[in-house]
């Protein structure tokens, strides 16, 4: 027996998976395998991996036992709840005369598993802090610190967030 409805969740490889597990409310006591093929509302037939086009996207599964040609079927919305992953460094190190505005020191590289990094929105919001006379960052001597927190939001509106910490040099 299906489940009625299930949610179908977009992987970081940009693939929503259908499984027996998923899909059957108890697969106990079956032996061997199940074919599962997931067709859209204009027919097309995806198999058992949907792509993350399908974002968003109703479909019907059908499980059918390979064995005894039972099958079932379920309603399956694939979802995306993966944030984007932003990539930078930590920690770095400028001159204090130095421009630390981000066409100055550049932005981080985002990528995400289901949305075009061109279409991901990227923001930032610095804080400035001015530091004590003979501050140090490790062994660094420092005037000042800049704490920036990069914020990149996907098509989906799942989010994610990186500090970044600039220190001026003196």
């Amino acid at each position: 027996i299906c489940k009625n409805n299930v949610n179908a969740y977009i992987d970081e490889t940009g693939v929503a998976k259908l499984t027996s597990e998923l899909l059957l409310q108890s697969y106990a006591g079956c032996t061997g395998s199940f074919t599962i093929e997931a067709t859209d509302s204009l027919g097309n037939r995806y198999g058992a991996d949907l792509p993350a086009n399908t974002v968003g996207k109703k479909f019907t599964a059908n499980v059918a036992h390979s064995s005894n040609g039972n099958s079932c079927s379920s309603t399956v919305l694939v979802l995306d709840n993966l944030p984007p992953v932003i990539t930078c460094q930590d920690t770095l190190f400028i001159w204090c005369n130095q421009a630390f505005t981000t066409a100055a020191l550049g932005v981080p590289v985002v990528t995400d598993n289901t949305t075009a990094s061109s279409s991901i929105s990227l923001t930032n919001k610095d804080v400035f802090s001015d530091m004590a006379c003979m501050s140090m960052a490790g062994t660094v001597p420092v005037t000042s610190k800049v704490t920036r927190t990069w914020t990149a939001t996907d098509l989906q509106g799942n989010t994610s967030t990186r500090v970044q910490h600039i220190f001026l040099k003196r």
